[in-house]
């Protein structure tokens, strides 16, 4: 998807999600680097992966949120 998109959209959101991070703390944002790459054979079409991406990528996602603090409280 990311190669089909514009490139200032693609700037855009990482730059929004930046910002979310440091306006609240317990915003976690995970690298790309962090999860199972993904090639064009693990999408069923332009936007949806198929069931084995899905459970690799879960099973990866999982590993991830085992090791975020649990303590973290929101603010206002």
């Amino acid at each position: 998807l990311e190669q089909r998109s514009n490139p200032a959209v693609h700037a855009d959101m990482l730059h929004y999600l930046d910002q979310l991070k440091a306006r609240y703390p317990v915003v976690t944002l995970i690298s790309p680097t962090e999860l199972p790459e993904q090639t064009p054979a693990d999408y069923d079409d332009l936007n949806h992966i198929n069931a084995d991406m899905q459970s690799r990528y879960t099973a990866a996602l999982a590993r991830l949120l085992a090791h975020l603090p649990t303590n973290a409280q929101s603010t206002p």
